[in-house]
């Protein structure tokens, strides 16, 4: 989540490193690696992402591409180099997050482009428990409702050409709620429901899904989207032991295939 909303950084823990794979439909696929450090003052994010988009033959039977026709290329490679930063800035639960990184991106192995891009995001967690009889945990503030704001990918243009105005980053706006049940010691479930306003395209995207826990050990989620041209149904499951979580998930498309993803965390 710390990849949509940098304030997640701030209820960081513990220490934690974390690796994904995302396979993509089509041939298109994306790698990320990342680590945060808990310290006093706040947590410190580094992570490193690629996007592979797949090969692409050239038809350049108007030369515009010399000694390409016929090739089979890369279609497109962008790197993501990020650091960033969350804490608590208020009491009882308010968080604030940033992250700058530096993007780099080729199209067909010969045009490139850099650029400078921002996250920010904040969080609000009003579900506060105590523990109470046997330890189980009861609520004792507010309806117990998590707001999350964040603002991605801003920044300058991009532009693979010196002549090409610049093209912009897909500049978006992320809203999203969560609320926590907790039935007993060993059995919760999380609902979410989350707002996707893209600038660029002018499009607004929603969701909304559920997470059942059980012992902090066992995840299964399950989730829809709405106004996605491709996705639609999502679910996933999730296991941790000791400090090792190892995460699956299927989104469910009308392209030629389905998209996975595999994550793997540490937390120390």
């Amino acid at each position: 989540m710390s990849a949509l909303n940098p304030a997640v950084l701030g209820t960081v823990e513990r220490s934690s490193l974390s690796s994904l794979f995302y396979n993509a439909f089509m041939d298109s696929s994306l790698g990320y690696a990342g680590a945060a450090v808990n310290t006093s003052a706040g947590s410190v994010s580094l992570e490193a992402l690629g996007y592979f988009g797949g090969k692409i033959t050239i038809d350049d039977t108007e030369g515009r591409h010399e000694g390409l026709h016929g090739e089979e290329l890369d279609a497109q490679k962008d790197i993501l180099l990020s650091l960033g930063y969350g804490r608590k800035m208020m009491e009882p639960g308010l968080y604030g997050g940033l992250k700058v990184g530096y993007y780099t991106s080729s199209l067909i192995e010969e045009y490139s482009s850099q650029a400078i891009k921002a996250d920010a995001g904040f969080l609000m967690d009003t579900a506060l428990f105590e523990k109470g009889h046997k330890n189980i945990e009861r609520r004792v503030y507010s309806p117990g409702i998590n707001f999350g704001l964040s603002f991605l990918n801003m920044g300058p243009g991009v532009s693979y050409t010196e002549r090409a105005d610049p093209d912009p980053l897909p500049f978006m706006m992320k809203s999203g709620l969560s609320y926590p049940v907790r039935f007993d010691n060993e059995h919760s479930a999380l609902f979410t429901a989350d707002v996707t306003y893209e600038y660029v395209t002018e499009k607004i995207r929603g969701g909304g899904g559920i997470e059942y826990i059980n012992g902090d050990t066992l995840f299964l989620r399950a989730g829809y989207c709405i106004n996605y041209e491709i996705r639609n149904f999502t679910w996933g499951a999730g296991l941790r032991y000791e400090g090792f979580m190892i995460d699956y998930s299927m989104g469910l498309t009308s392209a030629m295939n389905n998209e996975h993803t595999v994550m793997v965390k540490y937390d120390f």
